[in-house]
């Protein structure tokens, strides 16, 4: 680490993939990975139609269980689109800010901040790898037009339901191993 500086993390829902494109920016300012990038004629998609690519692929059969069990009970405002999964709070992607520096500290260049990004990335995939693939990295976005260097990382968790892949965040980490601090305290 350089002197005087310092790495924080911010962890929520609040995040947004439309924000993280920085399409009102010179490319130079934005760098972005993210799964599903390219359609297949080779343009690139946005980071919310490629999120919601990975969405569809993984979790439609899933969606399409519930809403029949809506349909069986009549339940019929309940039954929701792809996009409406996608959107609503507590399906919706998770974002997670890096930021390496401060405005009083030397900050890295690009190409070391990029480093720092993509050896936490890899670390990410391998540490999911290990623990049943339960945690997905949708998307990475680098901004480099603000005073020290940050990413938004989009990821989701899911898990296996009888065969059935789901989103949700507890039993996901409950799947890899990841124990409650405090099991007296609900979840």
């Amino acid at each position: 680490m350089m002197p005087g500086n310092r790495v924080s993390l911010h962890i929520g829902k609040n995040g947004s993939a439309r924000h993280n494109e920085h399409n009102f920016k010179e490319e130079k300012d934005v760098v972005i990975r993210s799964v599903f990038r390219k359609s297949e004629d080779g343009t690139r998609r946005s980071l919310i139609d490629s999120e919601l690519k990975y969405y569809t692929k993984h979790y439609s059969k899933s969606l399409q269980l519930q809403n029949e069990k809506y349909m069986a009970k009549g339940q019929y405002g309940r039954c929701k689109t792809m996009k409406e999964l996608y959107e609503s709070p507590r399906y919706k992607p998770s974002e997670m800010i890096l930021q390496y520096g401060h405005a009083g500290g030397e900050n890295p260049s690009k190409e070391d901040f990029k480093k720092i990004v993509y050896e936490f990335e890899h670390w990410l995939a391998k540490w999911s790898r290990e623990h049943g693939g339960h945690l997905h990295l949708l998307s990475i976005a680098m901004h480099f037009d603000e005073i020290s260097p940050h990413c938004h990382l989009r990821y989701i968790w899911d898990y296996d339901d009888k065969g059935i892949c789901k989103i949700g965040q507890e039993k996901g980490m409950e799947q890899a191993g990841i124990e409650l601090p405090d099991p007296k305290k609900k979840i």
